[in-house]
């Protein structure tokens, strides 16, 4: 199998001095730097000469999955499992999937797409205030995405899974359980979002108005809806009500949904998604999520997620 240097949940297909795979849902490689079995040992063999004996009746610990693929592999059963993603049929009608969000607003409704681009226009032209937007939440407020980050822009770009174990403290080897969901949304949030891009085939806001100039390099997929909306969101919403404080509350609910929006908002600050890519990503989560928590597999992860942030309380915001 080739070995690739792969930034988890970035979408753009490379760039920089980074490497993927030309794509982003199981990807062929490895968050984990160590491997499950170290490389040669000096003098190994002598040491056993043909004295040793075979192992038979021996299982892969489940340990030993490298955390991405093993996302991978949950993601897998959810699709297979599910009938999110399958049309529902009533006799001899047939109606879109559950999860399916429904074709791009301009699709029936051109004036639809200058709403979007004006808006694009405005970022473009570094005034969020020019056309009288609606005032910022205070989800946005919480996560200043009001002002464009260039930097976050690209370093998201590459991977929003960093964030995500920043905030929450967790890697493959501390709160693996907690690093081991996160991937999980990036799986099933990259899968849902590949999978609904396919049918609808939206352009990219740099195809439809070329005077945008795009900040980064336009991903090479179709933009309704946001991949990266899709992860942040999903992700957001599997931790926000896995993590519970003593008294039952979701201490950190508030800022994992900030960093989402901000992550979602991002892509419409560099001009590759339109504003109803996000929404359509935010709208579809709800229905994701109340079907993969259903996964026998994720619930015992959300239930062992729950157990790495046993005895936390919520103090409030810090004035």
């Amino acid at each position: 199998m080739p070995t690739y240097n792969v930034v988890i949940g970035g979408q753009n297909g490379g760039g920089g001095s980074l490497r993927q795979n030309g794509g982003w849902l199981f990807a062929p490689a490895s968050v984990s730097e160590k491997p499950f079995l170290d490389g040669p040992l000096e003098g190994w063999e002598d040491i056993f000469l043909a004295n040793c004996p075979a192992v038979a009746g021996a299982k892969f610990p489940p340990g030993g999955w490298d955390p991405l693929l093993k996302a991978g592999v949950i993601a897998g059963q959810f699709a297979a499992l599910t009938d999110a993603l399958r049309p529902v049929k009533d006799g001899d009608k047939e109606y879109p999937a559950i999860t399916d969000p429904g074709p791009p607003p301009d699709e029936s409704d051109p004036t639809k797409l200058v709403e979007d681009l004006k808006k694009l226009k405005i970022w473009a032209n570094g005034d969020r205030e020019a056309e009288n937007l609606d005032p910022p939440t205070q989800d946005e407020e919480m996560s200043a995405i009001s002002k464009p980050n260039q930097g976050a822009i690209e370093a998201q770009s590459l991977g929003i899974n960093e964030y995500y174990a920043r905030l929450l403290a967790c890697s493959p080897e501390f709160r693996p359980n907690t690093f081991l969901l996160v991937l999980v949304g990036i799986q099933v949030g990259g899968l849902w979002a590949a999978f609904f891009k396919n049918k609808y085939m939206r352009a990219r806001p740099g195809q439809a108005y070329p005077y945008l100039n795009p900040t980064i390099p336009t991903p090479r997929h179709p933009s309704y809806p946001s991949g990266h909306a899709m992860q942040a969101f999903l992700i957001s919403k599997l931790l926000g009500e896995a993590i519970t404080g003593q008294d039952d509350t979701t201490p950190m609910k508030p800022v994992l949904d900030a960093l989402a929006n901000s992550i979602a908002r991002n892509r419409e600050f560099a001009r590759v998604h339109y504003e109803s890519d996000t929404k359509a990503s935010r709208d579809m989560v709800p229905k994701v999520h109340s079907q993969l928590i259903t996964l026998p597999e994720v619930k015992t992860l959300i239930a062992a997620v729950k157990a790495e942030f046993s005895g936390i309380v919520g103090v409030g915001l810090i004035p």
